[in-house]
């Protein structure tokens, strides 16, 4: 990416001159310059004065500056200020679109060095593009449920949401538990199934995308950081909601999730200031016994102040931090979790409506079904009904 041409960027190769050619070319005790057009997109040559100073313009267009004092390492600066390059520098100007018109003020002494062809600087562009979502689903199994076996030209990532499950890809079996992310490479054959006695949640995401790298994926187990599990749940919102340019914002965060799991891989010692880490590591474990206690405590009562003392902080700070980082409030994660532990007794199959309302605390079987259709727009009945 070209650099921007400042005092203090540029003060390496010479000066700026705000007041403009006309004044920089008397600084430099010249009374002649040139124009020239440059429309060339590569070079192999560069300008190099070794014992006077030359003045440089843009005069009509938008040009690339390429300047270095060892001609096989140059910099890249957009030419849009008058400036006067030192003595020994190699140069050479390029149009950065079709052409551009450039004023030149040097002396005779100026030498052409010969250097092998390059190409102009591109401007920045996208390695990674996915550029189609075909299907995303939401996957509620029973025990022991198995997938057809199939492939396809296309991408498709896998998210366990909760239990566990495998996914056969080729001749090779990965166990997936809670939080884990596969992705199935374009034409990879593949299946997914869940042990006799284990229900699984996950989200499949079907994609078209340009990315020449499948080995990075190919094989490879990721697990999903906060960052990369509300990227998930954004593309799942965006879906159900279908806003304004909704499609847009789908394939914006799926670009996201799918760099992110490339720098997992390939950066895994990314380094942090020493105190950011510790704020960030105190309050991710505040977060996580908070979680932890609440799925202790499903069949029990539970509220903020138990969970506050439990870790121990105080009620209001446990309250903030966990809205903070998590979305939520606390209260309607602890809500949230019973009524998804609900949906897991109900796939099971084992314990009556009335019985499953009753371990969770729910006052009545009828409170129950309320919240139940309030959350997920379906009565207990239904979504039984539903699974079968």
């Amino acid at each position: 990416m070209l650099e921007n041409l400042t005092a203090l960027s540029f003060a390496n190769y010479g000066k700026i001159v705000r007041e403009g050619f006309e004044h920089a070319i008397s600084l430099a005790g010249y009374s002649f310059f040139k124009q020239r057009e440059v429309t060339e997109k590569k070079f192999n040559c560069l300008f190099i004065n070794e014992e006077d100073k030359t003045v440089l313009d843009i005069f009509e267009g938008t040009a690339i500056l390429l300047i270095g004092y060892d001609k096989e390492n140059l910099e890249a600066f957009l030419l849009d200020k008058t400036i006067i390059i030192n003595p020994g520098a190699y140069y050479c100007v390029m149009p950065l679109l079709r052409s551009a018109m450039i004023s030149t003020a040097t002396t005779s002494r100026q030498k052409i060095v010969e250097v092998t062809p390059q190409y102009r600087p591109e401007a920045v562009t996208a390695e990674i593009e996915p550029t189609h979502i075909y299907t995303l689903f939401y996957h509620e199994k029973e025990r022991g449920f198995r997938s057809k076996r199939e492939s396809h030209y296309i991408w498709e990532i896998t998210f366990v949401d909760k239990g566990n499950m495998y996914n056969v890809a080729g001749d090779t079996t990965y166990f997936m538990s809670q939080g884990d992310i596969m992705i199935f490479i374009p034409n990879q054959p593949h299946e997914q199934y869940a042990d006799a006695d284990v229900s699984t949640c996950y989200v499949t995401l079907s994609f078209e995308m340009d990315f020449a790298e499948t080995d990075i994926f190919d094989g490879q187990i990721f697990h999903a950081d906060q960052l990369m599990r509300d990227l998930i749940a954004k593309i799942i919102e965006e879906g159900r909601e279908s806003k304004l340019y909704s499609n847009d914002l789908m394939l914006c965060y799926l670009k996201e999730l799918i760099i992110r799991l490339i720098r997992s891989k390939k950066i895994e010692n990314y380094v942090r200031h020493a105190d950011v880490i510790a704020k960030n590591a105190v309050e991710n474990d505040i977060i996580a016994l908070a979680k932890s206690y609440v799925e202790k405590n499903l069949f029990s009562p539970v509220n903020v102040s138990q969970i506050a003392k439990s870790i121990p902080v105080s009620d209001s700070y446990l309250s903030s931090l966990f809205k903070r980082n998590m979305g939520v409030s606390l209260v309607s994660y602890i809500n949230k979790q019973k009524l998804e532990k609900a949906k897991d007794l109900i796939r099971e199959g084992a314990l009556s409506f009335t019985q499953i309302a009753q371990s969770l605390g729910y006052g009545s079987v009828h409170y129950f079904s309320t919240k139940f259709k309030k959350e997920y727009g379906i009565t207990p009945t239904e979504y039984s009904k539903a699974i079968e």
